[in-house]
């Protein structure tokens, strides 16, 4: 579903404070057609109040890092739907300091000003941001590839071959002796359910730290009310 209430807001009201460039129809229609396209887990009625809160934002670079075969930078659980300001702006903070801060945004990037002007639903905001984050995120993609192409060429040259013998790759294991493949084949199992540990281990510890950082966050807050008063 396209965002016909945000295209009639963002074509026919004037930017506030009338300082802000007005965004090109082309452009913005492009947008909602862009964002339409992904399989984003809130029912998308207007960008402003359903990108408030970062998660939206989130789950936009995620789809098109994946889409694109690249390494991920968001990991989605660290972002939880919020109504508070308090939360919506934890979550904002995280997403600068994790991801935002990787991509090729333009200066100034995502500033404290823009996070209010999230948070607080500001008409046009979130458009304007959108329409940074979409080339910014091509731009990340396109220098990705190159690397990962750069490096698979590199590791091409000859290091699978010593004296014109191929080596054994790993899992081929046909010229070994039954009781070897039976024990490797055992190792291998033993190392996937290790693996599959980790993973769960390591999302109760991205859980954990995202606490932590909420906990920092709410004691700094209430440190600079305690020094106002």
């Amino acid at each position: 579903m396209v965002f016909r209430e945000d295209m009639q807001m963002a074509v026919d009201s004037p930017p506030g404070g009338g300082q802000e460039e007005e965004i090109d129809h082309e452009q913005f229609t492009l947008l909602l057609e862009w964002i339409d396209e992904m399989p984003l887990t809130r029912v998308k009625r207007n960008l402003n109040r359903d990108f408030s809160d970062a998660v939206l934002v989130a789950e936009v670079i995620h789809h098109q890092l994946a889409e694109s075969k690249v390494a991920q930078l968001v990991e989605k659980h660290n972002y939880q739907s919020a109504n508070s300001s308090e939360n919506k702006k934890a979550n904002w903070e995280l997403l600068r300091h994790k991801v935002l801060r990787k991509l090729p945004m333009p200066p100034p990037g995502l500033t404290d000003r823009d996070i209010q002007d999230f948070i607080s639903a500001k008409e046009n905001a979130i458009e304007r941001f959108l329409l940074k984050l979409r080339p910014a995120l091509d731009q990340y993609i396109k220098r990705r590839k190159t690397e990962q192409a750069g490096g698979k060429d590199t590791s091409r040259g000859g290091s699978n071959s010593i004296g014109g013998k191929s080596k054994a790759q790993p899992g081929n294991y046909d010229a070994l002796p039954a009781w070897a493949k039976m024990e490797m084949s055992d190792r291998e199992q033993k190392l996937g359910a290790a693996e599959e540990t980790i993973q769960i281990l390591s999302a109760k510890v991205k859980k954990l730290e995202r606490l932590v950082y909420l906990k920092d966050l709410r004691l700094n807050q209430l440190e600079k009310g305690d020094g106002a008063n």
